[in-house]
Parts: C-alpha cells; structure tokens; sequence
C-alpha cells in the first residue's frame, strides 16, 4: 500500500523495499525511520492512576544513559507491503514484521494536518531551487 500523504517516496525505495521484502522471510514490510534518542520510549514517561509519572514501557527503572538506549522506530507511513494471506487470516497490515529504514527523513513528510502540507511544500520549493542551481551551474560548465 502506498498512502498519498506520502509524496516524496521515490521508486528507488519502493523497489528497494520490494527487494528486501520478496528476499528476507517476512511477510509484512513497512517503512520505518529512527527514534531520536531524546524520544526512545525508554525515556517516556506516562501518568498514572494515582499521577505520578512512571515509564512507558513498563519498566521499573530508566535508562540512564542515552548510549545505552536500544534503537527505536516510527513507521512512517510511506510504504506497506504485507501478504494477502496476512490480512485475509489477521484482518491487519501487520504480519511477521520487517522494518524498512528510510534513507532520510529530512525530506519525509506525511501529509495530515495543514502544517505537514505546507512543509510539504517548502520542501518541494527548496528542492525546486536546489535542482535550479545545479543544472544552471551544469550549464555554465
């Protein structure tokens, strides 16, 4: 499934995620982008009944140190690839499930509210002007 709130995926990474996905034994492929370590779930917090603040993973005690954090991921929307047996059986994209890292999430947008349209659209007159500079300065080469 490709959503169109996702504008700026490119073929390279739809193929590259069909590669990766028909090639490791999973049958369910999404595309992920990495957790900054200041947002790892390890270091959020959640109220309680009582409200005071305990850990939303459950844990008892923090992480202390962010080098010590595990790696953590969003999907971000972009790519869904799942076997039809998997949403025939399970009712849901969510199979045995691989995570397909983006390349970049500087130019990641997924287009649900009026602000993420129009950082879409600063990103599209950005890169509008980037592309603009290249081939004039391939030009006057």
């Amino acid at each position: 499934m490709l959503q169109p709130t996702n504008p700026f995926r490119t073929s390279a990474l739809i193929e590259n995620a069909i590669k990766k996905y028909k090639k490791d034994n999973f049958d369910s492929l999404i595309s992920v982008l990495p957790v900054p370590k200041e947002y790892n779930p390890h270091w959020v917090f959640e109220e309680n009944d009582k409200g005071f603040l305990t850990i939303a993973t459950g844990d008892i005690e923090i992480i202390p140190r962010r080098q010590d954090l595990p790696k953590a991921y969003i999907r971000d929307g972009s790519i869904y690839l799942t076997s039809a047996e998997v949403i025939l059986k399970s009712k849901t994209f969510y199979g045995k499930l691989l995570g397909f890292l983006e390349a970049s999430d500087k130019i990641h947008v997924n287009i649900d509210t009026l602000e993420d349209w129009n950082r879409a659209e600063s990103l599209l007159k950005l890169n509008f002007c980037l592309i603009g500079k290249i081939i004039t300065m391939n030009f006057k080469i």
